[in-house]
């Protein structure tokens, strides 16, 4: 039996979404508002646009303020940037004749928490490629089959799939993600028998709605702490930056500090780890959301740039004054709950394992 893939079927979800927007219209499931998609970082922004592009029905909007026509079954993709106006996002996600989706990089802007769905997608551009071959079946299959799609679409509230949802929240937004099921149905069925077709779609529509619990996830504290803890393990492991006590102090920028509580970064270092959301935010922004949600701290003083003075020890043992920004030890733990300074040592000492079983073999 096939299985769902999880990280396709965001992708799948919007694919039908766009591609059958005519159709969802005509039986009450097309959605109120459009979807906001949260990549990784703005390199993937673009590389996830591009390939959407060129494998589906997808037109790029420059103007977001002033779309260009666009086909009622494509999607209209933008790529949000921090200079743009929350208004003109929130109303553009409104848009009805086309399936409206806004790409940004790790964190959703405050003003467009209640514009759009939210979802996350963990793909790269190769997995969208990749993808292609799908979307072409799936609308070969929509096109030659359009009798029997609609006959499903107009059952669809007594399937028992449906039953099953009918008293949920969000029961409108539930009900399109019913529908785009019933696309990919079509699809599943051609390799697989009824049975396996069936549990096929129970489990990607559960999937789907599973994701929407998590929504509020890409808000407020949660979005923030996620995305800068994303940000500073990435750096770490690939620039091999070191973790060093207060007494230990170091001119160079490769190094983040650390005591009991606390993580201390200097501006520099940690704008630089954080590059891959601040297309979306501004650093002097995301730094006001990290002390508003608690995660960093500082004196109400320094609020205008966030930075604490802080006494560091030299060789010799004396003490200099510097300036960093103070993040909270439990707001960046690693996936396992093991904090920065545990996790670097691990991934070291399987580096030095490596390369000593590397030796051995030579």
């Amino acid at each position: 039996m096939r299985k769902v893939t999880p990280k396709y079927a965001v992708l799948q979800m919007i694919e039908a979404l766009g591609f059958c927007r005519f159709i969802f219209k005509k039986y009450n499931c097309d959605l109120e508002r459009g979807i906001i998609l949260v990549v990784e970082d703005t390199w993937q922004v673009g590389e996830i646009s591009d390939a959407l592009c060129e494998t589906s029905d997808t037109v790029r909007i420059k103007n977001i303020k002033n779309p260009p026509p666009i086909m009622n079954f494509q999607i209209g993709i933008y790529l949000y940037g921090k200079s743009d106006k929350e208004e003109w996002a929130s109303e553009f996600l409104l848009q009805k004749e086309f399936l409206p989706v806004i790409i940004v990089a790790g964190i959703v802007p405050e003003g467009l928490y209640d514009s759009g769905y939210i979802f996350r997608l963990n793909l790269t551009g190769n997995d969208v490629f990749e993808f292609d071959n799908m979307y072409q079946r799936m609308v070969t299959n929509i096109l030659e089959n359009l009798e029997i799609f609609l006959y499903d679409m107009k059952n669809l509230d007594s399937s028992c799939i449906a039953k099953q949802y009918q008293k949920v929240q969000q029961y409108r937004v539930v009900r399109a993600i019913l529908a785009t099921g019933l696309v990919w149905k079509m699809v599943i069925r051609e390799k697989n028998d009824e049975i396996s077709t069936d549990a096929w779609m129970e489990e990607y529509c559960n999937f789907l709605i599973e994701q929407l619990r998590y929504m509020d996830d890409f808000t407020g504290v949660y979005a923030v702490q996620e995305a800068v803890r994303r940000c500073i393990f990435a750096s770490i492991e690939e620039n091999k930056l070191q973790i060093l006590s207060l007494d230990e102090y170091d001119e160079t920028e490769r190094v983040i500090y650390v005591d009991e509580n606390f993580y201390y970064f200097t501006e520099a270092l940690l704008k630089k780890m954080c590059r891959p959301l601040t297309n979306t935010i501004s650093f002097l922004q995301l730094k006001s959301e990290m002390y508003t949600d608690g995660i960093l701290e500082c004196n109400h003083g320094s609020k205008q740039n966030y930075t604490v003075k802080v006494t560091c020890f030299v060789a010799d043992n004396k003490s200099v004054r510097k300036r960093f920004i103070k993040l909270r030890k439990e707001c960046l733990l690693s996936d396992s709950g093991m904090s920065l300074e545990d996790w670097t040592e691990l991934k070291n000492n399987e580096e030095v394992n490596e390369n000593v079983d590397k030796d051995w073999r030579n």
